[in-house]
Order: structure tokens, then sequence, then C-alpha cells
């Protein structure tokens, strides 16, 4: 990991730093940010919906989770 990540969770906020890991609980609703950017690397199965089972405007199929992403590629800004 590259930079700081705040993720909050329902009942407490972790910041990690570079070096760090953190296990989000399986179910745990969570909201990660980095107002400042930052790289990570996530570790979960294929099927992982990632925003549950949320549908709305940051909601992307698993067949766009799934392909390729250049280094310094930034999505939001769809």
């Amino acid at each position: 990991m590259q930079g700081s990540l705040r993720i909050d969770l329902e009942a407490r906020s972790v910041t990690l730093a570079e070096g760090d890991l953190f296990v989000v609980p399986k179910g745990a609703l969570h909201n990660p940010s980095a107002p400042d950017g930052c790289l990570v690397m996530l570790i979960e199965n294929k099927s992982t919906r990632h925003t549950g089972d949320f549908v709305g405007k940051w909601t992307r199929s698993l067949e766009e989770q799934l392909r390729p992403v250049q280094c310094g590629d930034n999505r939001q800004g769809r």
C-alpha cells in the first residue's frame, strides 16, 4: 500500500498506512476513503460484489470488476 486509507465501519474507523493490513469482517458495511489518493491491494473472491446487495451510482458488474486495469487508471470520473 502507498499513501493512507481510512475505512469507516459501523462501530469504528481504521486508518491504514504503508505496510498495514486489515481484514474487513465478512458482511460488514464499510466505506473506504483516501482524500489524497492511495494504492492498495485487495484480496477477495472473484465473486465478491463491491457494493454488496446495494445497487447505485458506483455499482459495477462482476465483468467490469474483473477487467484488466492499467496502473494509474482512475475510473471515478465516469
